[in-house]
């Protein structure tokens, strides 16, 4: 278990790597980075309750997906990812925040 709690901090650290090394929504291809690099830490997840069905890949402004927040220019700034576990009774949250 601590192997895949480790997984998924080294995935997410890449993910505010990605967000925080572009300038820009859109690239002059018009590819948008924070986009593509949800969708990449998506891919990885096991959502099994289909928390992140919604996010789309053709999605130009993902500050409308759950559990994204922006900031006021409208760029990701942090998600919250929130998980439930019986056995320990309790409710963990995680949230990724970028300064």
């Amino acid at each position: 278990m601590e192997v895949a709690k480790l997984k998924m901090v080294l995935l997410l650290f890449a993910f505010i790597w990605l967000v925080s090394a572009s300038d820009s929504h859109l690239s002059p291809k018009g590819v948008n980075y924070e986009v593509a690099a949800l969708m990449s830490m998506k891919s990885r997840i096991r959502d099994e309750r289909r928390v992140m069905e919604g996010w789309d890949i053709n999605s130009v402004d993902p500050c409308t997906w759950f559990m994204v927040a922006c900031s006021t220019e409208g760029f990701v700034v942090s998600l919250f990812l929130g998980k439930n576990d019986p056995k320990e009774g309790c409710t963990t949250f995680v949230f990724l925040t970028r300064r």
